[in-house]
C-alpha cells in the first residue's frame, strides 16, 4: 500500500511537471529569436546594435529615419589615430573572403570615407562620389567613434549598394593607416560565420546562413538538443496522462 501511495504521488509530481512545461514550452521555443540568431541588440527607440569583434570590443550600431535617410554609430575600442575601422555590405552569395560589389565605410582619424570594392581581392577605392556626411569622428582615449548617415538610396548606382529590405552580409575590417593610406587589415572575417548578417531596414527579418560546425557544439546545437530533449519529456508527459 505505502509503495503504491508512493508510486501515484510520482506519477502526480511528473504530471505536475507536464503541466508547468506546457505552459513554459512556447516561451522556451521563443527564446531563440531572430534578432538573438544574428547577434543584435536592440537599442533605444528604433536603433540597433551588433558587436563584431571582441578584442579590440568593436560595435556597429545603426538607426533608420523617416526621411529615408540611414545613421550608422561605429565604436571600436583599443584603436589609435594610425588605425581604422570600417565595414562594408553586399550581397549575401560570395565566398569567405572576398568583397566583390561592396559599399564600404572606413573611419580613421577625423574623416569618415565612402569606398567601393569592384573585384574579390581589390583594395576599396575612395568613391568618386562622398555620398556619406560625417557628424562626429575622433580617436580619443584608445577608442575610435565614428557618427555618420547616408541616404538608403544615394542615387550612385555604380558605386554604392541600395539599402532595401533584404539581409546584406556585412564585412568588416580592422588595420593600419600609413602615410595617410588605408594600408592591411589585423582583424578580419576568415570564416562565413565570422561576418556579420544585417537586415537594415527589419532586423527582426534577418536570414542568417546555416553554416557546418565541426568538432564542437554550437549555441544553436546546444538549443536544438536542449529542445529535443523539453520535447522528449512531453511526449512522456502524454503516455502518461
Amino acid at each position: 500500500m505505502l509503495e503504491a501511495n508512493q508510486a501515484m504521488h510520482g506519477l502526480g509530481f511528473v504530471r505536475t511537471a507536464c503541466l508547468l512545461l506546457s505552459a513554459w514550452l512556447p516561451e522556451i521555443t521563443s527564446l531563440k529569436s531572430r534578432l538573438e540568431a544574428a547577434g543584435i541588440v536592440k537599442a533605444e527607440g528604433n536603433a540597433f546594435v551588433k558587436q563584431f569583434h571582441t578584442n579590440p570590443d568593436a560595435f556597429l550600431g545603426w538607426e533608420v529615419h523617416s526621411d529615408g535617410t540611414i545613421w550608422f554609430d561605429l565604436d571600436c575600442m583599443d584603436l589609435d589615430e594610425l588605425q581604422y575601422c570600417g565595414f562594408g555590405f553586399s550581397e549575401t552569395d560570395q565566398p569567405a573572403g572576398t568583397h566583390h560589389d561592396t559599399d564600404v565605410y572606413i573611419a580613421h582619424r577625423r574623416q569618415v570615407e565612402d569606398r567601393y570594392s569592384a573585384s574579390n581581392w581589390s583594395t576599396p577605392r575612395l568613391d568618386q562620389h562622398q555620398d556619406v556626411s560625417c557628424d562626429h569622428c575622433a580617436v580619443l582615449d584608445g577608442r575610435l567613434h565614428a557618427t555618420f548617415f547616408r541616404n538608403l538610396s544615394t542615387g550612385d548606382v555604380a558605386q554604392d549598394v541600395s539599402i532595401v529590405n533584404r539581409t546584406y552580409r556585412v564585412s568588416w575590417a580592422i588595420g593600419v593607416v600609413r602615410d595617410g593610406r588605408v594600408s592591411a587589415h589585423n582583424f578580419t572575417p576568415r570564416a562565413e560565420s565570422e561576418y556579420m548578417y544585417i537586415n537594415f531596414l527589419e532586423p527582426e527579418a534577418t536570414e542568417m546562413p546555416k553554416f557546418e560546425v565541426h568538432h564542437e557544439v554550437s549555441a544553436a546545437g546546444a538549443l536544438q538538443m536542449a529542445l529535443t530533449a523539453v520535447l522528449g519529456f512531453a511526449l512522456l508527459c502524454e503516455l502518461l496522462s
